[in-house]
């Protein structure tokens, strides 16, 4: 076995951990903002439970541009990579005490300490996918190949976290069981890469081969201290936070593209290509948002929860998403090759149209209900239709980054990739708001056409998206087979 394959593997297997520690949280996040305070859930409404999980979406995503600037500039990808692994774990150990200890005061403690863990991500979630871009470095076939066996690692540990998930929420030590676990995936994934440091000798760029000095550490303290003290205050204020997030990011997406600006010949072209693509998987994970969040609510509402005529957990229809990622992830780069005229813009399009589709389906599955409660097997299949949609885009968007981006900026490029999916939860969070019922119960008849009406306008808005984006990625296309650059 080469050092590069164990270079990935190692990787893989952190993803692994980290990534079935996050989902075993993430994937019942919205049902436990919505729990009632007696359950140990924070009680919280509809409205404000869309708004907090798009806010707290956000701002993991939202710090890994700070984190990546970080990587390249002050302490290195692997030192970064490292130091952010070992501060997911102990956040999530923070968080397990503080909600233990002060269960009287149960949203306060949990924001104040997950407040902790967007920053210790900020370091990590970029980097790991730029530290594989590095290693397969003018490799076209060993990054798509790289970025897909990181990604279907990232969907082996989802699958066991959402499948996991559902059934530790209801046990007898209810959300705190899901508290400890994260914490036990986050600490064996830091192990992972400490362990091995040495194995990434050969993989050193910039301040990866330099010692750290004391204003470095200096400006990392500062921005941990700032970092915790502003998401502290944007979880308090998920309202104003909205606004708030989306000037910072579009600030820092201006100041991106003048970046990119700077850059001459190709390395400036293929960025910019770069940034139009982003736009689609903008669009995308406005969409993808909504499994997480309205989706799951709706199929707790709505539906008779039935998949194949098993009854599930309305969160475990989320396993869907990763059994399918790893089945179809496992031969979809050999589907590539098959067909190299169907490159990245082309992939982004399709994604972008099987995406309204898969929205249509919820759509159309109130013409199966039967007093107020829809058949569970069109949830299924509109899981399944996003699903391949998110292959098209997300997965290859990784791989697009590493092989369009100059090298110098990729770890602020994968930040900033980052960057557009906290503005799609962020948006996704506000839209979700739509369907967001009152306090009081109402009754299935009443909810569904709330329901159903805003994923036929949701869906609508993406073909057309998606039908626009496939004209002009022709387009631009056959400007740069014109100026004789080869796009992947």
């Amino acid at each position: 076995m080469n050092t590069k394959t164990k270079q990935l593997l190692n990787i893989a297997s952190m993803t692994f951990w980290s990534m079935f520690a996050s989902y075993t949280f993430v994937g019942i996040l919205i049902v436990f903002f919505t729990m009632p305070v007696a359950q140990d859930g924070l009680g919280m409404d509809d409205h404000d439970a869309y708004l907090m999980y798009g806010v707290v979406q956000a701002m993991g995503y939202i710090l890994p541009v700070v984190g990546g600037y970080l990587a390249d500039k002050v302490l290195g990808v692997r030192r970064a990579m490292n130091i952010g692994a070992c501060l997911l774990a102990f956040g999530y150990l923070i968080l397990v005490v503080a909600t233990d200890a002060f269960k009287n005061n149960m949203r306060e403690a949990f924001l104040l300490a997950y407040a902790l863990v967007p920053i210790g991500s900020s370091l990590y979630t970029g980097t790991a996918s730029a530290l594989i871009g590095r290693i397969y470095e003018g490799d076209e076939h060993g990054a798509k190949r790289g970025m897909t066996v990181y990604y279907v690692m990232i969907n082996i540990g989802s699958m066991l976290g959402i499948g996991l998930a559902p059934y530790l929420l209801h046990s007898s030590m209810g959300p705190m069981s899901i508290f400890l676990v994260a914490f036990a995936g986050k600490f064996i994934a830091w192990l992972n890469f400490a362990l091995r440091g040495k194995l990434y000798r050969d993989v050193l760029f910039g301040k990866d081969s330099q010692a750290i000095g004391r204003r470095d550490i200096g400006l990392l303290v500062g921005y941990f201290a700032a970092a915790y003290a502003v998401t502290c205050f944007l979880f308090s204020q998920p309202g104003l936070s909205f606004y708030l997030i989306g000037t910072c990011i579009a600030v820092t997406l201006v100041f991106y593209v003048r970046k990119t600006l700077t850059l001459q010949g190709v390395s400036r072209s293929k960025q910019l290509m770069s940034i139009y693509l982003l736009l689609a998987v903008f669009v995308f994970f406005v969409l993808y948002t909504q499994m997480n969040t309205s989706l799951i609510l709706f199929t707790k509402n709505n539906s008779n929860h039935e998949l194949l005529g098993f009854t599930l957990y309305p969160a475990s229809f989320q396993l869907i998403n990763p059994i399918a990622i790893i089945l179809i992830g496992s031969f979809i780069s050999k589907v590539y090759k098959r067909f190299p005229g169907f490159n990245i813009p082309y992939q982004f399009s399709a994604g972008l149209l099987l995406g309204a589709f898969g929205i249509f389906l919820l759509y159309a599955s109130g013409f199966s209900e039967h007093n107020g409660l829809v058949n569970g097997d069109y949830i299924g299949l509109s899981y399944l239709t996003l699903t391949i949609s998110e292959l098209l885009i997300s997965a290859i968007g990784l791989s697009m980054i590493s092989l369009y981006c100059d090298m110098e900026m990729m770890a602020f490029a994968m930040g900033v990739f980052y960057l557009v999916v906290s503005l799609s939860n962020l948006v996704s969070g506000k839209l979700s708001g739509l369907v967001a019922l009152p306090e009081k119960k109402l009754a299935p008849e009443l909810t569904l056409p709330i329901y159903t009406h805003y994923y036929l306008e949701l869906a609508v808005a993406t073909l057309v998206c998606g039908a626009l984006f496939m004209v002009v990625s022709k387009t631009l296309m056959k400007r740069f087979h014109a100026q004789g650059i080869a796009l992947p």
